[in-house]
């Protein structure tokens, strides 16, 4: 389902409506109509596509990976991509209101885990509007990763953000290497066999000098 809105006043009344679709979808105080209808709101894309959206997607030429934003537990300090070349990285996108975010953050940090020995990073980026939102869960989570802070969505439409949680795999020279789906139990063992494909491919080759 894509939703073309023209103005940031448009822009912001949708956004608002689908947080109370979520926020409602997850309490369940109204008449099964109304929760019905709410669920409904909650899926809806993460943002919609104003029509100035670029159509590129990650592979398209005016797709760049590389961004720079303020670390959501320090603003003083920014994250950029550029600072992990050389390393496998897995982007994600998430905020605290996305109930699927809430599996996917524990497991991201079992896969860093997981690769620990390996040229292998985990980075997110949070989409909350107040950042403190995005602290409290990290808290409650135990969440260690480097966490970047877009409050503007400015990353996330660079990325053609629609859903969220959304993952990006990022090849050793800072490249999308492939659009991830969504990270939970069921995916956690094939999603971990892709990152164990990539950096074998970014090991030199034995001999090499």
């Amino acid at each position: 389902m894509r939703v073309h809105l023209a103005d940031k006043q448009t822009d912001k009344a949708y956004l608002a409506l689908k947080s109370i679709g979520t926020a409602r979808c997850a309490g369940r105080r109204a008449s099964i109509a109304n929760w019905v209808f709410a669920c409904l709101l909650a899926t809806l894309p993460l943002s919609p596509i104003s029509a100035d959206t670029p159509r590129q997607g990650p592979n398209g030429q005016a797709f760049t990976a590389d961004f720079s934003l303020p670390s959501i537990t320090n603003r003083d300090q920014n994250i950029s991509l550029a600072n992990f070349r050389g390393t496998t990285v897995y982007l994600d996108f998430w905020s605290s209101w996305c109930l699927p975010c809430r599996e996917s953050l524990p497991l991201l940090k079992q896969l860093q885990a997981q690769f620990a020995a390996d040229e292998f990073a985990v980075v997110t980026v949070n989409l909350d509007a107040h950042p403190r939102d995005g602290r409290k869960l990290m808290s409650e989570l135990g969440v260690d990763y480097p966490v970047a802070s877009d409050i503007a969505w400015r990353v996330a439409k660079q990325y053609g953000l629609e859903t969220i949680p959304r993952g990006f795999l990022i090849n050793s020279n800072g490249e999308v290497s492939q659009e991830l789906p969504r990270l939970n139990e069921f995916t956690y063992r094939a999603l971990a066999a892709l990152i164990s494909t990539e950096i074998a491919g970014n090991r030199p080759e034995a001999g090499a000098e």
